[in-house]
């Protein structure tokens, strides 16, 4: 069943979905990857007819297309952000490292600066830990509401469920901060992994009384997600959830009825095995349970297409779960950083169009690049081993 319950932000409709793909097409080819496009266009009928006119143009006119066109060849800027993180959740995709050369505001500021001319709308921020717990967060949200951006941001909740931890990180109660919060463009993915507070304590590694439940309706909630419905519009907010084998049910038979009754917006996703589950299988699901769980998404990702991802060290990848460093040769991850580019007073935009990786990635949009390429790395590594 394909997914349909994520923000509608995050959804562009199939006609932008199209046109930035032509766009990216065009510039792609201008740049030499004639290969690559013939093969997408190959698989992809729809774009038959703009291949055939994009080769009668001289290079002359390539080139001014390119111009032209290179202003929405974006639609979203995926922020990773900080490493460090207040959950220990044994199926996390990322593996919560905390970086010493993690990188400025200034740096963010200035790729966003970029992606913004490029047509990027929206700030996607997933975090390679709890987002809340980066100092640059509150600076990331004051550039988009200046510059007419949306947020979506994911978070665990701990801050917003805890007022004494919220107190200390953040310097005001819960309440105040989800207020301040309510001031942005703002929409929240608060996870959730069961409705059971001990459940959700172990599968976040926490201890239980790390986060308030207060009662709502009918249903006993984590604090946090009481404050987001009291200050945000209900299109704001969502709930995210990873299916392992122990939450499957809970997802089910109490997560997605939540959902539906409180008429908000929801993740539901499989596992990605990069990350603390990189060559894990320990927590997945029988996968005749996981394709009985109505509203679960399919893993036939567009994003790629129209998206950067930027790492909290400031590399580039195709996608969230990708470290360049893993993928390429340490000269070529290293080339794929905005620090570099930022220090050449380069362009994202030559990088995105220029590097054999980012372009190939670009049109893979059959299944999941990020569980493919980590599934492929963990049978490398294991091979080499």
């Amino acid at each position: 069943m394909t997914y349909q319950n994520l923000f509608k932000i995050q959804t562009p409709s199939s006609e932008t979905i199209f046109n930035t793909v032509k766009n990216n097409l065009l510039i792609d080819y201008s740049f030499g990857y004639e290969d690559i496009i013939t093969a997408f266009c190959t698989n992809n009928a729809q774009y038959n007819d703009w291949m055939h006119y994009i080769r009668q143009m001289t290079k002359d006119e390539l080139s001014r297309h390119r111009n032209t066109l290179r202003k929405n060849t974006l639609l979203m800027t995926v922020l990773m952000l900080t490493g460090r993180c207040n959950a220990d959740c044994e199926i996390c995709y990322t593996d919560r490292d905390e970086k010493n050369d993690n990188i400025t505001f200034e740096e963010i500021k200035c790729a966003l600066d970029q992606t913004t001319n490029l047509g990027s709308k929206l700030i996607y921020i997933p975090g390679e830990g709890e987002p809340f717990l980066d100092k640059n967060i509150w600076k990331v949200l004051d550039y988009a509401k200046e510059n007419d951006l949306k947020v979506i941001i994911f978070t665990n909740g701990i801050l917003f469920s805890n007022n004494e931890i919220c107190k200390q990180v953040l310097g005001e109660n819960c309440d105040k901060i989800i207020q301040r919060l309510s001031n942005y463009p703002v929409y929240v993915y608060f996870k959730l992994w069961s409705l059971s507070p001990d459940k959700n304590a172990i599968m976040m590694n926490i201890p239980k009384d790390t986060i308030t439940y207060i009662k709502h309706k009918q249903y006993n909630l984590p604090q946090g997600l009481t404050l987001l419905l009291k200050y945000l519009r209900k299109e704001q907010v969502g709930i995210e959830s990873v299916i392992d084998k122990i939450n499957i049910l809970d997802i089910k038979n109490e997560i997605l009825p939540l959902v539906k009754e409180l008429n908000i917006r929801s993740f539901i996703e499989p596992i990605i095995h990069s990350g603390r589950c990189f060559n894990n299988f320990n927590h997945d699901p029988a996968y005749n349970d996981l394709i009985q769980l109505p509203g679960i998404p399919n893993r036939e990702c567009h994003r790629m297409s129209y998206k950067i991802v930027i790492h909290n060290d400031g590399s580039i990848s195709p996608g969230i779960a990708i470290k360049t460093k893993n993928i390429l040769s340490y000269n070529e991850s290293k080339c794929l950083n905005i620090k570099n580019v930022m220090e050449s007073n380069g362009d994202i935009f030559d990088l995105l169009h220029s590097n054999d990786f980012l372009v190939a990635s670009r049109y893979h949009v059959n299944g999941c690049l990020c569980e493919k390429m980590n599934l492929a790395f963990a049978k490398t590594a294991s091979e080499i081993l």
